[in-house]
């Protein structure tokens, strides 16, 4: 029983340590970019060695991944908060512009332009995540549209999928990518979501 708790109390700091590691490399990196962090950094901020970095997460690339996957994580679970909501289509869409220009305001220029996009762990997880996380929960909502005569019957899944792909094509190239400010993120996300005509309720 003693060394049954024993290990479970090293296993918790263990767990503590390594979510303190990830929240002190989120908040460096996000207030500069991926590349200029040093794993000194992190670990002053964390209060760890900078073995114990290595020990946990083996390189600063790897530490950049998880910082990276555990803030999709987070992405997805607000959406699928509002597309599981009680909320009109009008209104989810409403919130989920609202959400994603505040998160639009977290990812600067320099933190966007820094991050390996063309990392292969990196492309399997956004593929996983969009066909299992991302997708599904745009398809709810998009049938919510469809029957409360917000979308039209004759724009089926497929066309909205390649509308997300011309914009994510736009946003991934470099010149855009490596330059644009948060005015013209939030243009760019009013573009997506209510189109060249149409504007958000909070504007009028």
């Amino acid at each position: 029983m003693a060394d049954d708790q024993k290990q479970n109390g090293f296993a918790k700091r263990r767990e503590n340590k390594k979510k303190d590691i990830l929240a002190a490399a989120r908040m460096l990196f996000f207030s500069s970019n991926f590349k200029d962090v040093t794993i000194a950094q992190i670990a002053k901020e964390a209060k760890v060695s900078q073995v114990s970095i290595y020990n946990f997460f083996e390189s600063k690339e790897n530490l950049i991944r998880l910082t990276f996957m555990e803030y999709m994580n987070e992405s997805y679970e607000k959406l699928k908060a509002i597309v599981n909501s009680n909320f009109s289509f009008q209104e989810k869409v409403q919130k989920i512009f609202e959400t994603s220009m505040g998160s639009a305001k977290e990812v600067t220029a320099d933190l966007y332009a820094t991050f390996k996009w063309d990392d292969p762990i990196i492309k399997d997880f956004q593929q996983d995540y969009a066909v299992n996380k991302a997708f599904p929960q745009i398809f709810r909502l998009l049938e919510q549209g469809r029957r409360e005569g917000q979308i039209s019957p004759d724009i089926d899944n497929q066309t909205f999928l390649l509308y997300i792909e011309g914009f994510s094509q736009i946003i991934s190239k470099p010149e855009v990518a490596n330059h644009w400010d948060s005015r013209q993120r939030e243009q760019l996300g009013q573009l997506f979501f209510y189109g060249l005509f149409g504007k958000p309720n909070s504007q009028g």
